[in-house]
């Protein structure tokens, strides 16, 4: 007989099988064999129960019966079924008992955990000041292991449904469970056709992110498992992966692992890990063969049998974490400019606030790009400054949250996902009429500058100073910035970093954050001009003390420098066109000096003129601009003045020294000088407008901040005397030597010659100190170059000198430049084209030495000053000054300078030499025993480069700077010049004898004193070439393993056989880098070749036959084929 399980699908639907034979007690142990369903004492196949005894000697031979041995015969005995078949008694019949199954209730466990927000910032579920996030919604998902295909896959019924999914709400303290199968029987309706069968079971947990009431919808999860896994109870496991849905993940931050939890790729695995110590039923072992779980098992040192299913293991540690987002703050203080300076200063207390003014606050976020957005659902916010001028505004989240389309969401609106977006504040002011904002960013104390940039006439923005880390200044766009910055540089959300700077944008500074402050001046609609006409009584070009007199009367009291009377004065206007000055309105207004109030000296004399109710721009409707306007003052008639012009803005203040220039201007008209009504601003500030200005470039003006111009003076001196026109500043020379440095070291020794025919050039500049333009600088003298001798030509003793030089002071008459500091610059432009610079400022002797600089042509003097000549004397001791590079300089002192010397050399001259001999064995390398070649006739010959083959920069003529350019503050030029290039090269086709020789009896040869450069200066190629002897023919040209002293050079001329002749040989060296004379080699070294000849002689009683395979085999390795060659090498 045989037991079985009439329906097995059906018992285990239900239950598991118990452990078969686990104790040698046959009444007590389990017989089931799950695989079958049969009740067996052994697996064994053709296992049957047979009901009677064994036979004894006794049993009658009628009552035998021979049978297959079974396992146990029906007394319980164990048979040998290794010995043949059992013979059974009829007689004795027997009951069988024993046969059982043993079954198991499938465990299950559970699953369980807590939400909370964190509100202690530890990411961990605390005790006491954490929150629950009671009546959340989270849902546990089933899936099932297809051990066959090695992946988990849903639990889904044929409609769609997922029917072993579970679902529930937080409770008060923010937990949730689930008491889950550890697995399930699934019948082929899930399992598939044919796949019905008990499966191992794992579990995803899901908080809803559907809505904020039921869910945790816009919410931020705090960094999951953010401790060490001895934490691993209270760490939080919640997530919220980029591109997910909307619900929020909690799970392990391990997809795969045995190591303190069980999970198999992110499903929570609730059966017991099975190490095969304990007895299990095959059937309950799950996962046996799994390579990713018996990783896992050998990283944490277990042994793997798979997973019993039979052990549930509940896993209550699925806690989910939010973050609490904190908000910040930012203020500032509008405050009365009283002296208009831009700085909150002030005796003993700082200048003080101002009340009742409008502050209004906008949100941006910055975008993917990088991009500030402004959030067009925020609603602007408005403050009043209060009784200490100050503002702030409050509870100002740190980043900007979104909707499910991606719109930006106002503070509080509930977010669709927990992307969050670094959030900025800009703060805009409200500007009563009567009032402007002050100079923008003064001072270098920014707690103490104003920040307030021109939006229009009635309003300005706050562009607070910001430390910078990539710009190398400070940020000034004016996005106060409230989210903590992150000191190790790493933000603990996404990493969002701004200007080179971290940010965590869910948690604001907990100081405020300086939005800006606004300096607050009275507005003016109008300015004036106005000044003095007065004489010049000792023609120092300063306005000496004046002693007030009445109005009425220009003889009564005494003055040094009085005022003139009765001189018409003229404005022109012009306004600013493609960033040009342009005349707008000529003869705009006049003005009669008369008796007034000098504003710039605070005293009343005559003379004084005054242009009254100027604007200092236009405002463009269409662009909604301001366009500058620029004024220019002048003489009516400055032939009628019975005198000359005084020297011109002489020191440093502007208040008493002259302004008059020539033809009666009051301006600098050569360096288009016009008067601006406007305070400067710093370069580039935003809100202000830039207009021309004489040192090149524009400047910015603050187009609200109106200003006087209130010292436009003029000086008249007396004609013929002290300071009149024939009375001319301290002058001086400047004067070198040329020469040629025969020996080519840079010193000019005593045996040298001088060069005659060297042509120099003198430039003049003007010293443009940085009270008058933001950074100092030299002003090119247009006026000089138009009227002065500029140019020299060295004498037969090398010499060249300019003299007569005004080193400061020039009254109007004899130029435009009074007490302005005058720098000299000489340039070599022209010298013999046979000759090149030689090295400059070599030896220790600054008198011997050569001062010019190739790459640039000028002559660097030794005793440079602001890398030019400077005449002036030392301003010590001096009774006047003038403001030059580095310092003062003497405006009654002059100094000749002597020096700027150029030293020249000629072109080293090349060589060829070599040596010819017979190439016994043909191989292109000289061997000891291989004999010389003499008496052969060797021609020399010479072609100049074509251009194709010149040295980068040859021929390009560079001049020092633009025509024109200014310099800057260390002489450079600030506008680069562009090259010439003058030269036609010469032609590359033709070939010209250039020397004939015959080797010796060593077989050598040499060509020397050969020219390394044409009548124009180009490089020569040179190449030797010969007849081949009779009976001679090529070998190897740089043979292969063949050092350069031993190979041959000479190859095939293409197209010229039967000649033969080596490569070009290029004659010049070329130079690290062309000169600005378009010089490219070098000239103080030449090339000397040293060329090595080979040839292969067929003597009649040494004929050579090379075959055709070892001749393809020379041509294919890039030799010569064998007829004649040479070749030449650097030594």
């Amino acid at each position: 007989y045989r037991v079985r399980l009439a329906d097995p699908a059906a018992v285990y639907a239900a239950h598991l099988a118990s452990p078969m034979r686990a104790c040698d007690d046959p009444s007590a142990d389990s017989d089931l064999e799950a695989s079958t369903g049969v009740l067996a004492d052994t697996v064994d196949a053709g296992e049957y129960i047979v009901l009677l005894e064994k036979a004894d000697p006794d049993t009658p031979q009628t009552n035998r019966v021979e049978a297959p041995a079974a396992s146990r015969v029906g007394d319980g005995s164990a048979a040998d079924s290794a010995y043949g078949p059992v013979v059974y008694d009829l007689a004795q019949v027997v009951d069988h008992a024993g046969n059982d199954a043993g079954l198991i209730d499938p465990p299950s466990a559970e699953v369980a955990g807590a939400l909370f927000v964190d509100s202690d910032g530890d990411a961990l579920l605390g005790m006491g000041s954490d929150e629950p996030l009671a009546g959340k919604e989270v849902t546990l998902r089933a899936w099932y292991l297809d051990e066959a295909a090695g992946v988990w896959k849903r639990v889904e019924a044929a409609d769609g449904s997922h029917p072993f999914d579970m679902a529930t709400a937080t409770g008060d303290d923010g937990s949730y469970s689930f008491d889950v199968p550890v697995s399930s029987w699934l019948g082929d309706e899930i399992a598939g056709a044919g796949a019905a069968g008990r499966y191992l079971m794992g579990y995803t947990l899901a908080v809803s992110g559907a809505d904020a009431a039921a869910g945790v919808r816009g919410m931020v999860p705090v960094e999951r498992e953010a401790l060490s896994p001895a934490q691993d109870g209270f760490n939080s496991k919640a997530s919220h992966e980029e591109g997910a849905d909307a619900d929020y993940g909690i799970a392990w931050e391990d997809a795969t692992s045995l190591s303190g939890k069980t999970v198999r790729d992110g499903r929570l695995v609730l059966a017991a890990p099975y190490d095969g110590a304990a007895p299990l039923d095959p059937s309950n072992a799950q996962a046996v063969v799994d390579p990713e779980m018996a990783k896992a098992a050998e990283a944490a040192g277990l042994d793997w049998e798979g997973f019993d299913i039979t052990a549930g293991v509940s896993e209550k540690r699925m806690h989910g974490g939010f973050v609490v987002e904190t908000k910040g703050s930012v203020e500032g203080l509008v405050w009365h400019d009283a002296d208009g300076d831009g700085v909150q200063d002030g005796r003993g207390e700082r200048e003080p606030g101002v009340s009742g003014r409008t502050v209004r606050l906008s949100q941006y976020y910055l975008d993917d790009a990088g991009a500030w957005v402004e959030n067009t659902a925020f609603a602007q916010r408005t403050a009043t400054t209060g009784a200490d001028g100050r503002y702030g505004f409050a509870d100002l989240p740190a980043s900007v949250s979104f909707d499910e389309d991606g719109a930006p969401l106002a503070p509080g609106d509930a977010a669709a996902t927990d992307v969050r977006r670094l959030a900025a504040y800009r703060v805009d002011i409200d500007v009563p009429e009567g009032e402007a904002a002050t100079r923008l960013w003064a001072g270098d104390d920014v707690s103490k500058d104003s920040d307030a940039v021109v939006l229009d006439a009635r309003h300005a923005s706050l562009r607070e100073s910001y430390a910078s880390k990539t710009a190398g200044e400070q940020r000034r766009d004016g996005y106060a910035i409230v989210a903590a910055a992150d000191e190790n540089g790493a933000a603990s959300y996404d990493g969002i970093s701004y200007d080179g700077i971290s940010y965590d944008v869910l948690h604001a500074s907990k100081e405020a954050v300086r939005a800006g402050d606004a300096g607050m001046v009275e507005a003016r609609e109008s300015a004036s001009i106005e000044g003095a006409v007065w004489r010049d009584a000792d023609g120092d070009g300063l306005q000496n003390e004046f002693v007030e007199w009445a109005a009425a009367s220009a003889s009564g009291g005494s003055a040094a420098d009085p005022g003139i009377d009765g001189v018409e004065v003229v404005l022109d206007r012009y306004i600013v066109e493609g960033g040009a000055w342009v005349l707008e309105a000529e003869d705009f207004a006049r003005a009669t000096t008369a008796a007034g109030t000098d504003a710039s000296l605070g005293v009343e004399h005559a003379g004084v003129y005054r242009f009254d109710g100027l604007a200092a721009w236009s405002f463009d409707q269409d662009t909604g601009t301001y366009v500058p306007y620029g004024y220019r003052v002048r003489l009516a008639d400055p032939a009628a003045l019975d005198g000359v012009p005084s020297p011109v803005r002489v020191g440093t203040d502007a208040s008493i020294d002259s302004d008059l220039h020539e033809e009666g201007m009051l301006v600098d008209e050569a360096a288009g000088e016009r008067l601006v009504l406007m305070e400067r601003a710093v370069s580039g500030a935003p809100g202000c407008v830039e207009v021309p200005v004489p040192e090149g470039g524009v400047a910015s003006y603050h187009p609200l901040l109106l200003r006087d111009a209130a010292d436009v003076d003029a000086g008249v001196a007396e004609r013929g005397g002290a300071g009149g026109g024939d009375v001319e500043a301290e002058t001086a020379s400047i004067e070198g030597v040329a020469w040629r440095d025969a020996d080519k070291d840079g010193v000019r020794d005593a045996q040298e010659e001088p060069l005659a025919g060297v042509e120099v050039e003198l430039s003049r500049y003007r010293w443009v100190p940085n009270d008058v333009r933001e950074d100092a600088a030299w002003q090119f003298d247009a006026a000089f170059a138009a009227e002065a001798e500029r140019t020299a030509v060295t004498d037969a003793e090398g010499r060249y000198v300019f003299e007569g030089l005004p080193a400061t002071a020039v009254s109007a008459a004899g130029g435009a430049s009074g007490a302005v500091v005058y720098g000299y610059r000489v340039n070599v432009t022209a010298f013999d084209d046979a000759l090149a610079p030689t090295a400059a400022d070599r030896g220790d002797d600054p008198s011997r030495d050569s001062d010019l600089d190739a790459s640039t042509t000028r002559l660097v003097p030794d005793d440079a000053r602001g890398g030019l000549t400077v005449l002036a004397g030392d301003a010590e001791g001096a009774a006047a000054a003038a403001a030059g590079p580095d310092g003062l300089y003497a405006t009654d002192a002059a100094c000749d300078r002597a020096g700027g010397d150029a030293g020249f050399i000629e072109p080293a001259s090349a060589s060829v030499e070599g040596r010819t001999w017979v190439d016994d064995d043909g191989d292109g390398a000289q061997d000891a025993f291989e004999r010389a070649l003499p008496g052969l006739p060797l021609t020399l010959e010479r072609r100049p480069l074509a251009p194709a083959e010149l040295a980068e920069g040859f021929g390009e003529l560079h001049g020092d700077g633009a025509p024109g350019s200014g310099l800057d503050a260390a002489g450079e030029p600030l506008a680069a010049g562009e090259p010439a290039r003058p030269y036609a090269s010469g032609s590359a086709s033709v070939w010209e004898q250039a020397g004939f020789a015959e080797s010796g009896i060593d077989g050598s040869y040499r060509f020397e004193g050969l020219p390394a450069f044409d009548e124009d200066g180009v490089p020569y190629a040179y190449r030797v070439t010969v007849e081949p002897p009779e009976g001679a023919s090529l070998v190897p040209v740089d043979a292969l393993g063949v050092p350069d002293d031993l190979d041959n050079e000479l190859g095939e001329l293409p197209g010229e056989a039967p000649r033969a002749g080596t490569a070009p040989l290029t004659a010049a060296l070329i130079a690290e880098g062309a000169s600005a004379y378009g010089q490219a080699y070098r000239y103080d070294e030449a090339a000397r070749w040293a060329c090595f000849w080979r040839c292969s002689r067929r003597w009649p009683l040494r004929r050579r036959r090379f075959s055709r395979r070892r001749a393809a085999e020379r041509v294919s390795a890039g030799r010569a084929t064998r007829l004649f060659a040479a070749s030449a090498v650097r030594p």
